[in-house]
């Protein structure tokens, strides 16, 4: 979070994850030399399931893994929350410094609205107050975090009834008629239009849902990279989704849950979007993927940069194979006339629809 001193940073924890965090908690948290934070997990400290020696042995792997996706970040912080939170941090750290030859960890206390660090051997400093961030929070963006993961969960689930309806049958047969590439630039222009602060225009929603699943995945792949750069773009593919028809919320679910991944968003979330995945064998397989990448400790930037690398030739291909389905029929012209007419009517008809909405207003 740029802008805010280390203090600052401690006490935004909670917005950062989404959710409150209890004493029962820890937090590894990466950062680089010049304050810039970098990735970042939190987890129960629960010994009902393990003995400490070994709990903390686990976290501590987890936490190599999340230096070793994040070389630039060379500053561990260990956040230990609550009456035991100091005893906690320090152990974490001494299983960290045994599981990774990486930076040493620098273990921090949070209680009663206070935080401490321990920089020098084993000495403390005096603990400060933490500030209230609530207000520049919420001037970033942020949503107040839910009072525990599973509310914060809760906020991804997709309506109880969809909220989005179909594309005209006009509308559907122009897309039909279309090159992938084209349809990627549709939905991609439409994913820009409801990230915009302004009240949902569900039928741009439905457009997006429209050519997001109809195929093909290259489609699909597009839109989720092009929301995965920027989180306003995020929020409003997850939006899409939460309100999509039941057949459509497979593969905007994967869609979305990818794109949150990729663009760096929180576990919790990522994991809600993504377990409305199933019915779907390719939606199930991306949302598995991205499963497997988080536990491996994948840098999700960097995934984002070889998938994007990747997406203009697969579009390409897509179009290739589009082509070749046209020459197939026998249409006249294949290569040409069907897309450019059927590019041309829906930028017409884009066009009229949009006067005609000027017109109403006026």
């Amino acid at each position: 979070m740029s802008g805010y001193t280390f203090a600052e940073y401690l006490a935004a924890m909670p917005v950062q994850f989404g959710y409150v965090l209890e004493d029962r908690h820890v937090v590894a948290a990466t950062m680089s030399r010049n304050g810039r934070p970098g990735p970042r997990m939190a987890a129960e400290w629960d010994t009902s399931t393990l003995p400490e020696a070994d709990l903390a042995q686990f976290l501590a792997e987890h936490v190599a893994r999340l230096v070793t996706s994040a070389p630039d970040h060379d500053r561990i912080l260990l956040i230990g929350y609550g009456p035991d939170g100091a005893r906690r941090a320090s152990l974490l750290r001494d299983a960290v410094r045994s599981a990774t030859t990486g930076p040493d960890p620098i273990p921090v206390h949070i209680q009663d609205g206070t935080w401490r660090a321990q920089v020098i051997g084993d000495r403390w400093t005096p603990a400060l107050p933490l500030p209230d961030v609530t207000a520049k929070a919420v001037l970033d963006g942020h949503l107040a975090p839910a009072t525990s993961r599973e509310e914060l969960a809760a906020r991804y689930a997709p309506a109880p009834t969809a909220t989005i309806g179909a594309v005209t049958e006009a509308d559907a047969a122009i897309f039909g008629s279309s090159p992938p590439s084209f349809r990627a630039e549709v939905a991609i222009a439409h994913l820009g239009k409801i990230a915009q602060p302004a009240p949902d225009d569900t039928y741009q929603m439905a457009v997006l849902a429209h050519l997001t699943t109809a195929g093909p995945k290259a489609v699909r792949d597009a839109v989720m990279l092009a929301a995965a750069a920027d989180r306003a773009r995020v929020d409003a593919l997850v939006r899409v989704y939460q309100g999509a028809p039941v057949r459509q919320r497979p593969t905007l679910a994967a869609a979305a849950g990818t794109a949150m991944f990729l663009s760096g968003g929180g576990s919790v979330e990522t994991d809600a979007i993504l377990a409305h995945a199933g019915g779907d064998r390719d939606a199930a397989h991306l949302a598995l993927l991205v499963t497997t990448s988080k536990t491996l400790g994948f840098n999700p930037h960097e995934l984002r940069a070889e998938l994007g690398r990747q997406i203009k030739p697969a579009l390409d291909d897509a179009d290739t194979r589009w082509t070749a389905a046209l020459s197939a029929k026998s249409f006249p012209k294949a290569s040409d006339t069907p897309a450019r007419d059927s590019s041309e009517r829906w930028r017409s008809a884009r066009d009229r629809r949009g006067r005609d909405s000027q017109a109403e207003r006026g």
